[in-house]
């Protein structure tokens, strides 16, 4: 398996020594080991720090900091935070309202009733505002959502389905669909989805035509009903068609791609197992192809996306590792998966993905404790390396829609402060 960049970063810069704070601690005290700290997401106006330790029923962990060279980092001279989100013996920390393209100094620190240990000193920079790649584009004009389903044909877009509900509310469902013309930057709303409302749906085209299915519905998490039906939309007639059911089990949150006259759907969850299984839909014959499962435990609300004749699925959440970082190319020629390098970026599910020439995109995602990104990252598969390209300035990024037409891709709609969002947005490399 490849080694992950970020673990490489994470083997470097670890210490596993004790490191003492502002009260004195003997040789046989021991709260807990810091063992290292690291920089997980970082932005214009904010940082994500992970830090490792060993935990021995703290009282505190978090971490101090400030843009002043010379300030003593600790709890009473500097700015702290404590962490948010915990992760077997990974803690992470957010600090918000931060100054841009600034250099601020930090430690992590950890304490027991009145002891006191701190990590060694660190720095981040970071970053300026939005280079200018994104611009805002017409609103999506249905009812805000997130979780929907987009795609594109030939030069239109297409967006439908979702779920506008937050927290443990699920619903309102749609089936509305929507037609976007970049050409004149407006939306039509074209033929509902005869399958019926839904979301976390697969969608992708083939030729002229785009397909759509998958998916779940239903007021809670215990009360879903998980669909495998599949539909084929026609442009030139404004119809949609019943194909054949994706066989396996019914899903939501799996992946979905084309690749050539062909599509692919696999992976997601419901809700006695999350199937790894990866099935070639043919649409003259109307027919399935199961091939190589995922090597993976299991896998769902994952990134999917092609590139030339290769697929490439990412991030989403495994059943083992928890949220994965692992990216897997697919070759249809050979029905094969070869593992690449890990995704850079911070662990997430529920990102948006999309291609553009030989360049692959992801980014958005955020994690089950509420915690949403904004990072956007490119894939090149000749180097097989991330680099991070972007923030992604929409209101969402969480469940958002993401596809290309042409040389520019367009990400909108889904979750971010406040809940749903309706903002859509250019990509121009």
């Amino acid at each position: 398996m490849k080694s992950n960049m970020k673990h490489k970063l994470f083997l470097f810069i670890s210490c596993t020594l004790l490191f003492l704070g502002c009260h004195k601690v003997s040789e046989t005290t021991l709260i807990g080991k810091i063992n290292g700290d690291e920089i997980y997401l970082l932005g214009n106006n904010f940082v994500v720090l992970k830090l490792s330790i060993y935990d021995k029923d703290l009282d505190k962990i978090g971490v101090c900091f400030s843009d002043k060279i010379g300030v003593q980092l600790s709890v009473d001279t500097a700015g702290h935070a404590l962490f948010y989100e915990s992760y077997d013996d990974s803690y992470f920390v957010k600090i918000d309202n931060l100054k841009e393209r600034t250099t601020y100094y930090w430690r992590s620190f950890i304490q027991k009733e009145n002891i006191l240990v701190y990590g060694k000193i660190n720095s981040f920079t970071t970053t300026g505002p939005n280079t200018g790649s994104w611009t805002q584009m017409a609103d999506f004009p249905g009812e805000a959502r997130g979780a929907a389903v987009g795609f594109s044909i030939g030069n239109k877009g297409y967006v439908g389905l979702g779920e506008s509900g937050s927290g443990d509310s699920y619903g309102p469902y749609y089936k509305d669909f929507w037609e976007y013309d970049p050409s004149t930057n407006t939306w039509t709303q074209i033929a509902d989805f005869p399958g019926g409302e839904r979301w976390s749906a697969v969608g992708f085209s083939i030729g002229d035509r785009g397909y759509v299915g998958t998916g779940s519905f239903g007021p809670d998490y215990r009360s879903l009903t998980y669909l495998q039906d599949f539909w084929e939309y026609n442009p030139a007639t404004n119809a949609w068609t019943k194909k054949a059911d994706v066989p396996g089990r019914t899903r939501e949150c799996a992946v979905g791609f084309s690749i050539g006259n062909k599509g692919y759907v696999g992976t997601g969850r419901n809700r006695t197992v999350s199937p790894k299984d990866f099935w070639q839909y043919d649409p003259v014959l109307d027919s399935w192809e199961r091939k190589e499962d995922m090597p993976v435990y299991s896998r769902y609300c994952a990134v999917g996306f092609s590139i030339g004749n290769k697929g490439y699925v990412g991030t989403g959440f495994d059943g083992r590792i928890g949220y994965g970082t692992d990216v897997w190319e697919y070759d249809p020629s050979s029905d094969s998966w070869t593992e690449k390098a890990y995704f850079t970026g911070n662990r997430k599910w529920c990102a948006f993905g999309f291609s553009i020439g030989d360049k692959g995109y992801l980014g958005g995602g955020g994690l089950a404790s509420g915690l949403m990104f904004n990072d956007f990252w490119e894939y090149t598969p000749i180097s097989d390396s991330w680099k991070l390209k972007d923030i992604y300035p929409g209101g969402g990024g969480y469940c958002s829609v993401g596809f290309s037409i042409g040389d520019k891709g367009y990400v909108g709609i889904g979750w971010g402060d406040g809940g749903t969002h309706k903002d859509f947005w250019r990509f121009t490399p």
